[in-house]
């Protein structure tokens, strides 16, 4: 009863400081400001406010800033995806797009937030570079590509207009184009929403790889097999948050080359179906499949030379079949937790509510009032509540096998050793290395069931 007091204080404080972080990060509103025939007429904006400009840009495909041509000019929806290419099936090329705000103030400082685009971009506004990623160029010789968050900060002109060009070239991703419509904002707000978002990402990977850690730690000491699922999975769950999102592993390797960022991000993503499965597998809520179990085994290797071995646009396109892998088991988890629930399984509650938390997360990606970062707490919460669920677990075996080693060294009449103690006692003498004398006392006792 205690040890469930504790748990339960531990995921209170817990909920009351993601609540606290969540409200403070939903104090920005995200709000959408379309652009028709690349003119954007900005509105009084506050500073609770960042605004994303999709809508109609000016577009100049293979054509950079200096040699941009009216004529050759059209108008594109934003988000934007390039034809492929003839015979390839990639979006491989190079574009300027461009957008004029209008009604800003001139005497204010404006800022974008951009998450990445594919794969190299130049930001400039009224002439002026603001931001970057990588270096743009013609040809796969002459850029560099780069996938990490960025910021930009700008005033407007007199009369309280601004041109915004994006210059953007892809020769890595399969699917090349203007992806990701930037968000606009007071400078104060683009930089408070900049660090929420790295500043949150940061923070799950700790939580995380601190999951992780605990877990190996754990199993190494108990020689666990299960708990060393839980790590590898938590692990597997940082590599995926690290190479996606903001790609903080371009921070931390920021001479990464991009192809080793895209099989990162596929392999983890691909990594965690397995072992969600081995892990699920290994709580014997339902009878334990060997050959399911053999099967896991096997793809793994496979997936790795799957993803190491194929072109980007199978990666790409894999990614729909990834989704029904997700959908099944999901269902197949759900079969677990009924199972679970009726087995009376030690803390399957917490599983319970884990996988709600997951379903109300992915609910919030679709729902058109967006929670941000939503689908992060939510995360968060399911790893953190499977982790309850394990450790209660592992203590409930433990415990167990306590139990049961108690009755076999005790004797049931007597409360002393059993013969089995006398031998475990013999056998821990014979491995000291510090032998000492040992001497035994036999003795014979008659009436013994009477004293």
């Amino acid at each position: 009863m205690r040890k469930n007091l504790g748990i339960l204080l531990l995921l209170v404080i817990v909920g009351i400081s993601m609540g606290a972080w969540g409200g403070l990060l939903n104090a920005i509103k995200l709000q959408t400001l379309s652009s028709h025939q690349g003119l954007v007429a900005a509105p009084m904006m506050t500073p609770q406010n960042l605004y994303r400009v999709p809508g109609e840009w000016t577009y100049y495909p293979n054509q950079l800033v200096g040699e941009l041509a009216d004529r050759s000019a059209g108008y594109v929806q934003v988000p934007h995806s390039w034809p492929e290419q003839p015979g390839t099936h990639n979006e491989f090329g190079f574009a300027t797009y461009r957008v004029v705000l209008t009604g800003l103030d001139a005497n204010r400082l404006y800022g974008f937030f951009i998450q990445d685009e594919f794969s190299a971009y130049r930001l400039s506004v009224n002439g002026v570079e603001i931001a970057r990623n990588g270096l743009v160029g013609k040809s796969r010789e002459t850029y560099r590509p780069a996938v990490h968050t960025e910021t930009g900060y700008f005033k407007p002109d007199a009369l309280g207009q601004a041109e915004v060009i994006m210059e953007i070239a892809n020769f890595d991703r399969s699917n090349g184009g203007f992806y990701n419509a930037p968000l606009l904002g007071f400078a104060e707000v683009v930089s408070r929403y900049y660090l929420n978002f790295v500043s949150l990402e940061v923070f799950i990977i700790a939580f995380m790889l601190a999951l992780g850690l605990f877990f190996a730690i754990l199993s190494i000491a108990d020689h666990d097999r299960h708990i060393f699922l839980m790590a590898v999975f938590a692990i597997a769950c940082v590599l995926r948050i690290v190479s996606t999102g903001s790609h903080v592993i371009s921070l931390i390797f920021p001479l990464l080359p991009l192809q080793a960022i895209i099989w990162l991000e596929y392999l983890s993503g691909y990594l965690l179906i397995p072992l969600a499965l081995m892990l699920f597998n290994s709580f014997g809520l339902w009878h334990r499949s060997r050959w399911l179990h053999r099967i896991l085994i096997v793809s793994i290797p496979a997936i790795i030379l799957f993803v190491v071995l194929v072109s980007n646009y199978v990666l790409t396109k894999s990614y729909d079949y990834l989704r029904i892998a997700i959908a099944l088991i999901a269902f197949y988890c759900v079969w677990l937790l009924f199972q679970g629930i009726r087995k009376r399984e030690p803390g399957i509650t917490y599983v319970v509510l884990g996988f709600l938390a997951l379903i109300i997360g992915g609910l919030n990606e679709i729902s058109p009032v967006k929670i941000n970062f939503g689908l992060s707490f939510a995360t968060m919460a399911f790893m953190l509540l499977l982790s309850v669920f394990v450790v209660l677990r592992f203590a409930s075996v433990k415990q167990r096998n306590q139990s049961l080693e108690f009755e076999v060294l005790t004797d049931a009449l007597t409360g002393l050793g059993s013969r089995s103690a006398l031998f475990k006692a013999l056998d821990n003498w014979q491995n000291r290395r510090d032998k000492a004398n040992l001497q035994i006392l036999f003795m014979d006792l008659n009436r013994f069931k009477q004293v």
